[in-house]
């Protein structure tokens, strides 16, 4: 070794011994208490404040400002089939708790590390909001007995926390003291619905079909219901579920994922309070704002909703389970939607292939038009397929392609609302459909007030929808007996 390297060596030694010095100096010399400013030894970084083997755990009690609680270990098979525990609160065991939140909290006392070390005896406890602590955290190991005091915040954001038996000041990271502070319904599981799944035959699983759907809300004019709808013909453009209540109808096929796509893994924002059923004009249980009760798998969940807690959310009851949740708007998807925005904008949609006569009155006149549905095969692929080859009216064929337009106009009677109190007014116009198989369709137009028209459905007065309608359906029967082009748009 060259005499330059150990010069070099030996100067390194000399920075790093000095350096060791200073840093004692600092740590050791006397504090100055100015104004309750801390320390600069305050960026100094402490080892754990509490290091225990969770072998050793026995009990945690924490009191804050909103509860009390305490949380035992519960020995359980791992999943390595290993022993292994886990943390339950005594006054919550009723409950379903957020294992990891609880877990948390025990593994954040059981290695409790500081932020800094702020002093090392403090001689006003109110400068640090200590002579009352925020929370006061007792945890009881095998041989000894720890005592945790939370107090106010620190100018960086972390906690001044004091151990019972150190007249030292440190800081805590602002997570744990939040942990240390939180309500004890804080840790409660804040699922309102499961995100539940049914495992098929074949090992496939799926989201549960849900057997029945009821929505009472107090501004709706009467209950919602919804049953599966098993007309499959009509999937196409409706929705999987049919509404009985207040009508019968099929639906719009966006309600399955705008509405009932979301009820499976409905979740709370929290669990504000324990159920107390004296406080439910205070909630707002006993005149309730909303009410659904979804049916599944031999199932029943019902939703309550009652007024709003002053985060604006709405206060929500569960099946009756003693807790009361506090959910959004967004989640609880159903408090504004209404049976006029479920309804298919469609009156009826018959294939064209299973109509035989289609007869269509307008102010008493009725134009009859008689189709020929074949067989046809295609060129390219030789499959067949039922087609309709001719259109007749009045013994006149008609243009096929200009038919077919028209066709569409017909399909396109749209409703809009509910007709509630089933009045009818002037019948104006009627569009009947004569199926192959010996059934038939009939919808009829009666002349509203303001430019609207009610929609009966062979006989039930059900909707309301728009007069020009009408006004379109006449203009096109003309231009379709003129050879003229139809155009759909209205």
């Amino acid at each position: 070794m060259t005499s330059k390297v150990k010069t070099l060596i030996i100067g390194a030694v000399v920075v790093v011994l000095l350096v060791a010095v200073l840093v004692v100096l600092k740590v050791t010399e006397p504090k100055k208490q100015d104004e309750g400013t801390s320390s600069s030894s305050s960026d100094i970084s402490q080892d754990a404040l509490i290091d225990e083997k969770l072998d050793n755990y026995k009990s945690i009690k924490v009191k804050n400002s909103s509860s009390e609680y305490s949380i035992k270990s519960v020995e359980i098979q791992g999943a390595d089939g290993e022993k292994d525990y886990k943390y339950v609160i005594n006054e919550l065991e009723k409950y379903t708790q957020k294992e990891s939140s609880v877990t948390s909290l025990v593994s954040n006392v059981n290695k409790l590390y500081s932020s800094s070390k702020i002093e090392d005896k403090v001689e006003d406890l109110s400068k640090y909001g200590l002579d009352k602590p925020s929370s006061v955290v007792t945890y009881e190991t095998v041989d000894k007995t720890y005592t945790i005091n939370v107090g106010s915040e620190a100018p960086d954001g972390s906690f001044y926390t004091m151990i019972d038996g150190d007249e030292a000041l440190y800081t805590i990271d602002s997570s744990i003291a939040n942990l240390f502070n939180s309500n004890y319904v804080d840790f409660l599981d804040t699922t309102l619905i499961p995100a539940e799944t049914e495992t098929l035959e074949d090992g496939t699983t799926q989201t549960p079909k849900i057997t029945s759907f009821e929505l009472e809300r107090s501004d709706l004019p009467a209950k919602i219901k919804l049953l599966p709808n098993d007309n499959t013909e009509q999937l196409a453009y409706s929705s999987i579920y049919k509404m009985v209540s207040p009508i019968e109808s099929d639906i719009n096929y966006q309600i399955d994922s705008e509405y009932m796509a979301k009820i499976f893994g409905m979740s709370a924002s929290k669990v504000e309070a324990i159920y107390d059923s004296s406080k439910a004009s205070e909630y707002g249980f006993d005149k309730p704002t909303a009410k659904f009760t979804v049916q599944y798998s031999g199932k029943t969940k019902t939703i309550t909703v009652g007024n709003k807690a002053e985060s604006g959310e709405y206060r929500v009851l569960v099946d009756n389970n003693g807790l009361v949740y506090n959910a959004s708007e967004e989640t609880l998807v159903f408090m504004t939607v209404t049976a006029d925005d479920m309804i298919s904008g469609l009156a009826i949609v018959p294939s064209i292939t299973d109509v035989k006569t289609v007869n269509v009155m307008l102010d008493g006149k009725t134009y009859k038009y008689d189709l020929t549905n074949e067989k046809v095969k295609d060129e390219d692929s030789g499959e067949e397929s039922l087609q309709t080859t001719k259109v007749v009216y009045d013994g006149k064929e008609l243009d096929l392609d200009i038919f077919r337009k028209y066709y569409q106009l017909l399909l396109s009677a749209s409703v809009e609302k509910i007709n509630y109190d089933n009045t009818k007014g002037d019948l104006v116009a009627s569009i009947e459909y004569l199926y192959t198989d010996g059934g038939s369709d009939k919808i009829e137009l009666y002349q509203a007030e303001n430019r609207r028209m009610i929609v009966a459905i062979n006989g039930e007065a059900k909707y309301e929808g728009r007069i020009a309608y009408y006004d379109k359906l006449v203009k096109e029967t003309q231009n379709l007996l003129s050879g003229k082009a139809v155009d759909t748009d209205w």
